[in-house]
């Protein structure tokens, strides 16, 4: 019985996250319709291990390295931020002076001051079509 809340509550959880980015109108990227799929078989895992358990633990198997296939690049370039937040030290001042530099991305920056383009998120990782030019 434990698997099955938990391969329900994992496919739930991930679906939803991954449904959200529809919702708000995100362009969808492949690797998403793949996770998505994944989530669905976790989700049919869940049932499928009250009558199957072993069936069951091979498709939650493949189900979630078809999430992983969405998860980490995401992973990896939040690690990769993490890692170069001294360049850019994120505080609340500095993240109120990034909103006013993406705003008017002319201002000149002095030395220590963050510019708009390191402040910008950059999804262009998860959306290769729908990456622009880069900032000057």
């Amino acid at each position: 019985m434990l698997p099955f809340f938990l391969y329900l509550l994992a496919g739930a959880i991930t679906g939803a996250h991954l449904l959200l980015f529809a919702a708000t109108g995100t362009p969808l990227n492949s690797l998403q319709l793949v996770s998505l799929a994944g989530s669905l078989c976790l989700i049919v895992a869940g049932y499928l291990s009250l009558f199957r358990p072993d069936a069951a633990a091979k498709l939650a198997l493949l189900a979630s390295l078809a999430m992983w296939c969405f998860y980490s690049p995401a992973i990896a370039k939040a690690v990769e931020a993490r890692i170069h937040k001294k360049k850019a030290e994120l505080s609340l001042t500095t993240g109120l002076s990034c909103g006013l530099l993406v705003m008017v991305p002319k201002i000149e920056a002095s030395p220590g001051e963050t510019t708009a383009r390191e402040c910008a998120p950059n999804t262009s990782f998860m959306f290769p079509a729908t990456a622009g030019p880069e900032p000057e």
